[in-house]
């Protein structure tokens, strides 16, 4: 596996989206750099090609680590932004 694809699947497994298509449908990708800062807020060692590897031995060692396929999340529904006015 190649060093930014093994990134991108230990950010994923930590609930990190490397790419994201915007409201114009153009997909946009985090860098590595941005990545790594993002891991780097968690516990995950991230810091260089071999740590990713480790890191993800480690989850792949783990019983409660289960990789998924890729995941979309649509929602057709009425956009919230999550709060409340006084009027509502």
């Amino acid at each position: 596996m190649k060093d930014d694809a093994a990134l991108g699947q230990l950010a994923r497994a930590h609930g990190v989206l490397s790419s994201y298509r915007d409201v114009q449908g153009r997909e946009r990708t985090a860098s590595p750099d941005t990545l790594r800062a993002l891991l780097s807020a968690s516990p995950v060692a991230a810091e260089s090609a071999r740590l990713v590897r480790e890191s993800l031995e480690a989850l792949a060692n783990d019983g409660r680590f289960q990789a998924l396929g890729k995941v979309m999340n649509e929602d057709r529904g009425k956009t919230s932004l999550g709060a409340r006015g006084d009027d509502t």
